[in-house]
């Protein structure tokens, strides 16, 4: 089956080209790191990259978010990831 140009739908037309293809990874581990933390991504930035990952069958993100030892999240059913030091050192 082969990708074809694109319908008055938008959806893709599939064709039977006559051939298999096997297609699978060379490397269990395919990621990227994106460094939020010490650079500004927009929204934007970061969607167009979380869609090139899948695009090129990346499996694993390694998003840097702050470059602080801790940050407060705000998840309701989890309330003591609020606390600043969420555990003691």
């Amino acid at each position: 089956v082969q990708l074809a140009h694109n319908n008055a739908e938008d959806m893709p037309k599939l064709l039977d080209s006559g051939f298999t293809i096997y297609d699978f990874p060379s490397f269990p581990h395919r990621g990227m790191l994106m460094d939020t933390g010490r650079r500004y991504l927009s929204v934007e930035t970061i969607i167009k990259n979380l869609q090139l990952m899948f695009w090129t069958k990346m499996n694993v993100l390694h998003w840097h978010i702050s470059d602080d030892v801790s940050f407060s999240l705000d998840l309701e059913g989890y309330e003591k990831l609020q606390y600043k030091n969420p555990t003691p050192l």
